[in-house]
């Protein structure tokens, strides 16, 4: 048992580095987070029938986990570590999940056949936002997320090779279930970067920004949305982002002519960030409103902030922990 304590600090050590400082006394397993606080874990064997949590909370080690295992430890909102090099972490102010071997490494595949791409990802958008032991069939993915039959099977069929799901077949029908919402976000964040989409800085009279995006409802603008660090704000209140951050459904050719119309000035360091968004089509889907101000979905403001600098992963990891949580309590 000793060995497995050891191995399973080297792992919750090496999956947290650069969040938290990890010590270990006896049974207890110590984490010294970046903004000063700390938290303690029970080093626990796991077995079938699992010690009721106590406190402090169990760190449960596992020897050869199965997916099925890992997916109901993830839905009760435990921490874990296990020998194939799998650790989840989570608690206040940190949330890691290192999917190790479990998931199969990203298969290289041309960008127009990956599950990734702007129309086949509104099958994982769909995905995502369900418990992961909702089963759907392959038809029903491609009515409910609007695209075609063939295009819900290339990226079905994409995201069960890169072992974010499983399928099962029964009789002539094709079902889906269990997808790993953590190892799909670590791979899609791979591919997407939010450099890829095109933007301006303008100078415009801001104030409160708040007041500032009321008013520019009622202008005549085309589709748009707050994103990034401004959508974030939104959706879970946090210290006001440096400039205002904003997605508009325009081609890139009249995007200079709008500026101009709202008598806005090009600057770079001016205090909106205008975007046209690399994927057109997906990036509106699931859209809110926060008091009355349209932003994008959690799930693309957890893509555009994962690898943005100002503390994007930070603000990435709550509004994921958040939507996983929101999943356990439906």
């Amino acid at each position: 048992m000793e060995h497995l304590k050891q191995q399973a600090t080297q792992l919750v050590a090496e999956a947290t580095r650069g969040y938290a400082t990890v010590g270990r006394n006896g049974d207890l397993l110590n984490l010294e987070l970046g903004d000063g606080s700390s938290l303690t874990f029970k080093l626990e064997l796991w077995t079938d029938e699992p010690v009721p949590a106590g406190n402090p909370k169990p760190l449960w080690i596992l020897k050869n986990p199965t997916r099925r295992t890992l997916n109901r430890l993830r839905e009760t909102g435990a921490s874990f570590a296990a020998v194939n090099g799998v650790v989840r972490v989570i608690g206040p102010g940190i949330l890691v999940d290192r999917t190790g071997v479990v998931s199969r490494s990203p298969r290289k595949a041309p960008q127009h056949r990956s599950a990734f791409s702007d129309r086949a990802s509104l099958v994982a958008r769909w995905l995502f936002r369900f418990p992961p032991d909702n089963e759907w069939l392959v038809t029903t993915l491609a009515e409910r997320s609007g695209v075609s039959a063939s295009v819900a099977s290339y990226a079905v069929t994409d995201l069960e090779e890169r072992g974010l799901l499983t399928t099962e077949r029964r009789g002539r029908e094709r079902w889906v279930s269990g997808i790993d919402r953590m190892a799909l976000i670590q791979q899609w964040t791979s591919e997407y970067h939010w450099r890829k989409n095109y933007s301006i800085r303008v100078r415009a009279p801001i104030g409160s920004s708040i007041r500032f995006l009321h008013r520019l409802k009622k202008e005549n603008l085309p589709r748009w949305a707050a994103a990034f660090h401004t959508g974030a704000q939104l959706y879970a209140s946090h210290a006001p982002p440096p400039h205002l951050q904003i997605y508009v459904d325009l081609p890139r050719s009249a995007l200079q002519g709008l500026v101009a119309d709202l008598g806005w000035t090009p600057d770079d360091k001016g205090g909106i960030q205008l975007f046209i968004p690399h994927h057109r089509r997906s990036v509106w889907h699931w859209a809110d409103h926060v008091e009355g101000i349209p932003v994008v979905s959690h799930l693309q403001l957890i893509l555009d902030l994962w690898e943005h600098p100002l503390r994007g992963r930070e603000q990435a990891e709550i509004l994921l922990e958040k939507h996983l949580l929101d999943l356990m309590n439906d």
